[in-house]
């Protein structure tokens, strides 16, 4: 029972709500991309992303320097499954949830113009 109550703990905060939802959507985010979608500071960011870490709803993957984190989609979890699937179905219509994606939205496509931009600069060098 302790650990489903510590589950619930770390779902009873809005920010960790919100950044569990943007990973549903965005796959996999850095710290510094999500502190950008959500427009809150990076303390905070990763003080939450640790909480959500530490009930396994989110896993963590090194590439270099960054920490990429992602939702824990391990089938074996049952808890964490079915909370997973539940917050995939819920939260659509919150307003809050429908500013982050269209910040999420905003951030890819500025995103994929900047990788666009740094590959013509390079191939211009050359």
């Amino acid at each position: 029972m302790g650990k489903l109550t510590k589950i619930f703990k770390a779902l009873s905060d809005e920010t960790r709500l919100r950044m569990l939802k943007l990973l549903l959507s965005a796959d996999e985010l850095c710290v510094f991309e999500i502190e950008e979608i959500l427009n809150i500071r990076q303390p905070r960011v990763s003080r939450n992303i640790q909480i959500l870490h530490d009930q396994n709803l989110v896993v963590c993957r090194k590439a270099g320097l960054k920490s990429l984190y992602s939702i824990n989609r391990d089938k074996n979890n049952r808890v964490v499954s079915k909370i997973v699937n539940f917050l995939a179905e819920e939260l659509n219509d919150d307003p809050q949830i429908q500013i982050d994606k269209q910040s999420l939205n905003n951030f890819l496509k500025f995103k994929r113009i900047s990788s666009l931009e740094m590959t013509i600069t390079n191939k211009t060098k050359k």
